[in-house]
């Protein structure tokens, strides 16, 4: 396997806001986490949990990279799930949009909220990857908020950068056994469409909506995808959990799948890693009805 702490990986995220570790997994964990994502439900999304995938969310190799990224005291929630045979629902207009819940917009702060994506199979002249705007973490998405609220921002924050047009896009180049690392405010879009005579070109998701499917490259297999959220301690942390935490459907699955067990709790602890869990049913549902 490779390094998957080196300081190149660890400068690209911290200038651009994602990074790639390269060959993090081999390919008899692909093929088990595909079986395993695939027997949970066909065309389905499914929150999991620290037993899920064979302890996978809990794990060294995606802990230490991790720890580079985010510091010694890492969290983890709940905010995570896998998908299996989803495809871009036709007619369903995508767009570049950001996953940060509850933010001020404050972009002067480090926003320590980071989601992984272990995309088991390759998305390197396939479609169906990842499309980001390198470096737009930094940045107001207009695609998602909309042009009223963006003069709004601009009058209350003065920020004549964020006038700069967008970052350009890209379809990074994604193999099965790599993990992909994104920062939650970062532009992205998922479901990435190439071009057969030029599968590195990237065009704004709303184009590629109407580029004809027999000048696209297929997809390599099933598209089977796993994702899940860190954080490192902070107020968008616990603003981002009261969030997510809103949802019964996350927190039931989240602490049915081992994030309550003593023994989960204390290998993850002894990682570095918080397994953060609403403290009662009645918090939990407090926090719902708010």
């Amino acid at each position: 396997m490779e390094d998957t702490t080196n300081s190149t990986t660890i400068d690209h995220y911290r200038r651009y806001g994602y990074t790639i570790f390269r060959n993090v997994f081999d390919s008899q964990e692909i093929a088990s986490m595909r079986k395993e994502c695939i027997g949970k439900g066909l065309n389905s999304y499914a929150y999991i949990g620290p037993r899920d995938f064979g302890g996978l969310l809990i794990s060294n190799e995606i802990v230490n990279p991790l720890r580079r990224l985010l510091g010694p005291c890492i969290v983890l929630f709940g905010d995570s799930s896998c998908q299996s045979g989803i495809i871009a629902a036709s007619g369903s207009p995508r767009h570049f949009h950001v996953d940060a819940k509850s933010d001020d917009f404050d972009y002067s702060r480090p926003y320590p909220i980071l989601r992984i994506g272990i995309y088991l199979q390759d998305h390197d002249v396939y479609s169906g990857g990842l499309k980001l705007r390198p470096g737009s973490w930094t940045r107001f998405c207009i695609d998602q908020y909309g042009i009223r609220r963006f003069i709004k921002f601009l009058i209350r924050e003065r920020s004549l950068g964020q006038l700069r047009p967008p970052p350009g896009s890209i379809n990074p180049v994604i193999r099965a056994r790599d993990l992909v690392v994104w920062n939650l405010r970062m532009h992205h879009s998922g479901f990435a469409a190439r071009l057969r005579q030029a599968p590195q070109r990237s065009f704004h998701p709303l184009i590629e909506d109407f580029i004809p499917r027999s000048i696209l490259c297929p997809e390599q297999h099933l598209r089977c995808v796993i994702f899940a959220t860190y954080g490192a301690l902070s107020i968008y942390l616990d603003r981002y959990t009261e969030n997510r935490w809103r949802t019964p459907e996350l927190v039931d699955s989240w602490q049915r799948n081992g994030a309550c067990d003593a023994e989960y709790q204390q290998l993850a602890s002894s990682r570095g890693l918080e397994l953060r869990v609403p403290q009662s049913r009645r918090d939990h549902d407090k926090s719902s009805s708010q």
